[in-house]
């Protein structure tokens, strides 16, 4: 299929949508360790395609990107004449030695500004570091950016033994190097979907996913410009696992949706998702607080999560714990001595916590404090609390933020035998899904 090329779209928004994690995936990633700044690699932990029962990928905490959510008003920035295919993912920012491998014929290592030209023949480990005058690959020495090719199609680049589809640039920044994995899109995708749903998931499901995850990738695509790329591999913007990740169910529905998006009066829609919402999802602007609605994701009855293992969840907390988190987290709070939760939006989601402790008590929403204990402990603010024996009860229903499509839901609405087009249609309400990236022939 011929398509049009995507234009790059300059407004970042960062917002909580969920992945759909596997069993066997690591789930010591806590919301408290949600930030980028919090995690030393911009890779994410591998996982197996299984059913979900860890962190959703997409991250809760867009507190640095609600100023853009305000002033967004569902309208594209100004247009930008560049358009490209091709996008750069942050996978990895380190200050120690690393690996470049690959399997094939023979990688082109060019540097980006002395035009030095360097062919790797033998798949073997190379070692490649910072040095004084810029980057050191075995005995070679390049300046402060290269870019490492394979020469044919059949040639895959690893970096610390992950596998990656394009090319791999390595760029030095302050004394650390960051590699960025140059890509196409649409191969962007289909790393991303296993490290947000099983792909033994309905197929219908894997498109939802697909379909999502392509527009919201749009819709952030510059959210890390000054870093030098378009998005990174983390919680912070998707989760994405290169080739190692692909799957040929997921790949399959990556390309029979190939360039479709999400749009919504014209523009490119933000397409937050989560893992359950516990039988009913949230507005946008409950949720994070804004002023202004974003029209297409208002909250819907859902009805089909029920098989999520998270849909109904318990978890005690001792009280000093819980002050040292939110003392961790910038709120003053000392001994605890009881919690008060107040106001219900329509979905059962908690609007305010107060804490009341020894030194008087402090006022916040239910999101921040979902934020300061951590989503592994708060997994959703559709929560009740109690205090008894020097801890907190928490028992609690669904797992993320609950903005846009849940994603066990459109797990169960596929096993019901709804396409995807349809699920997607009943989670963002009024949005349509346009071909070649949103852009007419």
């Amino acid at each position: 299929m011929v398509y049009k090329k995507v234009i790059l779209v300059m407004f970042f928004f960062i917002l909580n949508c969920c992945a759909v994690p596997s069993k066997k995936r690591d789930t010591s990633v806590s919301a408290a360790l949600e930030s980028p700044s919090e995690i030393s690699s911009l890779e994410s932990a591998s996982k197996e395609p299984d059913e979900q029962e860890s962190e959703p990928q997409q991250s809760d905490d867009i507190s640095s990107f609600l100023k853009d959510l305000e002033t967004d008003n569902h309208k594209e920035p100004e247009q930008q004449s560049q358009i490209q295919e091709i996008i750069k993912i942050g996978i990895l920012e380190t200050s120690y030695p690393s690996s470049i491998n690959f399997s094939g014929s023979v990688i082109i290592v060019k540097d980006n500004y002395s035009e030095k030209i360097l062919e790797l023949t033998e798949a073997r480990d190379y070692r490649i570091k910072k040095s004084n005058s810029g980057i050191a690959l075995e005995n070679n020495y390049f300046s402060s950016e290269l870019k490492l090719s394979p020469k044919d199609s059949g040639t895959i680049i690893s970096v610390n033994n992950k596998r990656y589809r394009g090319n791999i640039i390595v760029k030095v920044s302050g004394s650390k190097l960051i590699f960025i994995n140059e890509i196409e899109l649409e191969n962007y995708v289909c790393g991303i979907i296993t490290k947000e749903i099983s792909a033994s998931w309905p197929e219908e499901s894997l498109k939802a996913q697909a379909v999502v995850a392509r527009t919201y990738a749009l819709k952030n695509m510059n959210r890390h410009k000054n870093d030098g790329y378009n998005l990174c591999a983390t919680q912070h913007c998707q989760v994405y696992g290169g080739l190692d990740a692909e799957d040929d169910r997921s790949n399959n529905a990556v390309f029979a949706t190939r360039g479709q998006v999400l749009q919504y009066d014209g523009q490119i829609a933000n397409t937050f998702y989560h893992s359950s919402c516990g039988g009913r999802t949230e507005s946008a602007s409950l949720v994070w607080n804004l002023r202004n609605k974003i029209p297409y994701v208002t909250g819907v009855k859902c009805g089909y999560c029920g098989s999520d293992p998270w849909k109904s969840w318990s978890y005690k907390l001792r009280l000093s714990d819980m002050a040292k988190l939110l003392s961790k987290s910038g709120y003053p709070i000392k001994k605890i001595k009881r919690i008060k939760l107040t106001g219900k939006t329509a979905s059962g989601r908690v609007k305010t916590v107060t804490i009341y402790h020894s030194n008087g008590k402090y006022n916040m929403t239910s999101h921040k404090f979902r934020m300061a204990i951590g989503t592994q402990i708060i997994r959703s603010t559709n929560f009740s609390a109690s205090i008894n024996g020097g801890y907190a009860y928490f028992k609690g229903h669904g797992w993320g933020h609950g903005v846009g499509m849940c994603q066990w839901g459109a797990k169960g609405m596929a096993e019901a035998g709804w396409d995807y087009k349809k699920i997607l249609k009943h989670y963002y309400r009024g949005c349509k899904i346009k071909d070649n990236y949103g852009y007419e022939d």
